[in-house]
């Protein structure tokens, strides 16, 4: 009898806490899972089949000129089906720019999703540049902030803060050492931050990229400090502490 009881036992273990997953080359891995895990993972899926680069560019015009939203929202989401290794400047742009220009939410927020999914380290950066861009639309610079406020990545807010505690103007460009971030598109000027002067004179605007990085914190923390580079700096602290612990509760 104690026999059977621990039999039985084994055997209810293995059924609910282990699942067969098939790997690429058609090998089983047994992998123990949560008896929850088990049930809703019968069989995992195999990789989709990348998608040709000769389509490529049918995607990215679809991406910029599909007429209708759902067109647009359904190119974005083909992007992750190429398999970049590494991923174009193009498709980076591209992407961007949805963000930066398209009226519709549900496509910036698909371009979003897109970046990552890619994790487009690049597209990253590019939207950091185009939230404190002094020429460009305020538009256009709060979809990025919003974009950054959604990826919710320590390194872009950290750039932004940054930005926010030197007030840097055209000839003191030395003293600003944010974490270097690179811009990919150039919809006006060439932006590079650190900012690389004097190639973009921002005496012409009569303002500085702190001022626009205060505007971009705004948007990101849903709040207003104003330009107390103090206070930014403790929501910052705070608003890392948050986040290492809401990350903690997603493992």
């Amino acid at each position: 009898m104690n026999k059977m009881r621990r039999a039985v036992g084994i055997l209810g273990v293995l059924t609910l806490a282990c699942v067969a997953q098939a790997v690429d080359e058609g090998a089983l891995v047994i992998q123990a899972q949560p008896p929850d895990s088990a049930q809703k993972q019968a069989a995992a899926k195999p990789q989709e089949a990348a998608l040709p680069a000769s389509e490529l560019p049918n995607t990215l015009k679809a991406i910029s000129e599909g007429k209708e939203s759902a067109e647009r929202v359904a190119a974005l989401g083909q992007l992750k089906q190429f398999h970049f290794k590494p991923i174009p400047k193009e498709v980076s742009t591209a992407v961007v720019r949805r963000i930066m220009d398209d009226s519709e939410e549900q496509v910036r927020s698909a371009a979003v999703q897109t970046i990552q999914d890619l994790n487009d380290e690049q597209a990253k950066d590019a939207l950091v540049s185009v939230a404190v861009h002094p020429k460009l639309k305020a538009e256009q610079r709060k979809n990025a902030a919003h974009a950054i406020r959604t990826l919710d990545d320590a390194r872009l807010v950290s750039a932004i803060v940054t930005m926010v505690t030197y007030d840097v103007r055209t000839g003191t460009a030395i003293d600003f050492q944010p974490p270097r971030i690179r811009a990919i598109i150039n919809p006006v000027i060439p932006i590079f931050l650190p900012i690389d002067l004097p190639d973009i004179e921002l005496r012409s605007v009569s303002t500085s990229i702190a001022t626009f990085g205060v505007i971009a914190l705004r948007e990101i923390a849903r709040r207003d400090m104003g330009t107390d580079s103090e206070a930014w700096k403790k929501w910052f602290e705070d608003w890392k502490q948050v986040r290492e612990v809401r990350m903690a509760g997603k493992k």
